[in-house]
């Protein structure tokens, strides 16, 4: 009996060794999951990378104070303070079109000279922020203003072209402001704690279809 249960025993221990053995061998026992990615994993992984890339967007900046913005056909357009305006297509891509006031720039050639009262009216040499729209005539009038800076002498006028991008002919002043010691047209004089200063024009139709300013 003794040696019966032995040589059991021992039947054991080998069977025992031997499913180790195949263990450690890795003949039937199937592999752990590796945290590594698989080729086709890494290759689908590439490919979604490349594809966000391609996606990003694309934005070129330019500089334009105080913009107001307005579409034309396919192109947006901003216009702003110092003369300054850009275009793009897509609100992303922007192209310069102008950036200062000078003589024989782009929008208002001959600005210096064709705006030589309005400029001296408001004593000033720059532009303040102003407004571009198309109306029916098909024209784009561009409301412009100018102002001291430390006062309300302002003036605030207009000019026309028949292109968006100009050239914009000057029509001159249609309000001021600042009138010091001078009587305004109703008889009064100005008072900036009282009566508005005119800058920063802005163009629009109200219900009724009649335009503001």
């Amino acid at each position: 009996m003794r040696k019966q249960t032995i040589i059991l025993l021992t039947v054991c221990i080998m069977t025992f060794m031997s499913a180790c053995s195949r263990n450690n061998a890795g003949n039937t026992v199937p592999p752990a999951e590796s945290n590594q990615p698989s080729s086709a994993n890494g290759a689908s992984n590439q490919l979604k990378t490349e594809a966000v890339t391609a996606e990003e967007p694309l934005f070129t900046n330019t500089s334009v104070h105080d913009p107001s913005i307005f579409k034309v056909r396919d192109t947006f357009y901003i216009f702003g303070s110092h003369l300054a305006a850009a275009k793009s297509k897509d609100l992303m891509a922007w192209e310069q079109l102008n950036s200062s006031v000078y003589e024989e720039n782009p929008i208002i050639p001959d600005v210096l000279t064709e705006m030589s009262e309005e400029l001296a009216r408001a004593e000033t040499d720059t532009f303040w922020a102003g407004d571009v729209i198309q109306l029916p005539d098909g024209k784009f009038y561009m409301y412009y203003s100018m102002c001291k800076g430390d006062s309300p002498r302002s003036v605030l006028g207009y000019a026309v072209a028949d292109q968006v991008e100009g050239p914009y002919k000057n029509k001159g002043m249609i309000l001021k402001s600042g009138m010091w010691n001078d009587l305004s047209e109703d008889g009064t004089l100005y008072d900036a704690a009282v009566h508005p200063n005119v800058v920063d024009p802005n163009l629009f139709y109200d219900k009724d279809g009649i335009l503001w300013s």
